[in-house]
């Protein structure tokens, strides 16, 4: 076996396409979470977003002849997932009760409660962003993408991305803000 987690996604690529299903395992896991937790802010479905993670996952395999191990891998799987997220809704609200899993281990009820209704309280605020911020700052907090990548993989210009993330940040913090009062 090999130390899939410090190789480069270019490696991990082509030992796939060579048939190393470990290969293909690892670059699943190394991405799987980023997706979904992109693809959840866009649709606020986590069910669409596992449903999306795994079609963008299956077109890989049946796809693999055409990957270049020297493309950027992660924006080609986020800009999958956008299209396919985009494609089945184009603007949708989250659903009541949907919000992320509470770690198992830790708080008392009190401390889960107050976690819930501020990630309940978050979504309510991501969701009321216009689709372009919410899908910038879904970029930067879950996939970790800098303000050019995203540029690059949206084909907008930087500046346009910086003023999205800008305003997102401030609508956040006056909703947010708001709310506590």
């Amino acid at each position: 076996m090999f130390e899939r987690e410090s190789m480069e996604d270019s490696v991990l690529i082509s030992r796939f396409k060579s048939g190393d299903t470990e290969a293909f395992a690892a670059l699943y896991d190394r991405y799987k979470s980023v997706m979904a937790a992109y693809v959840y802010a866009l649709t606020g479905s986590r069910e669409e977003a596992d449903n999306i993670v795994q079609e963008v996952f299956l077109a890989v395999i049946r796809r693999a002849d055409s990957l270049t191990p020297e493309g950027n891998f992660r924006a080609y799987l986020l800009t999958r997932s956008r299209g396919l997220a985009l494609n089945l809704r184009r603007v949708r609200v989250p659903e009541s009760g949907d919000c992320p899993d509470v770690a198992a281990d830790a708080p008392g009820p009190a401390e889960i409660a107050e976690s819930a209704e501020n990630v309940e309280r978050l979504d309510d605020a991501l969701a009321a962003l216009p689709r372009e911020q919410r899908e910038v700052v879904a970029l930067r907090a879950h996939a970790g993408m800098t303000v050019n990548e995203i540029a690059e993989m949206l084909g907008e210009p930087v500046g346009t991305i910086k003023s999205r993330y800008r305003y997102a940040l401030e609508k956040l913090r006056t909703f947010l803000g708001e709310e506590e009062q």
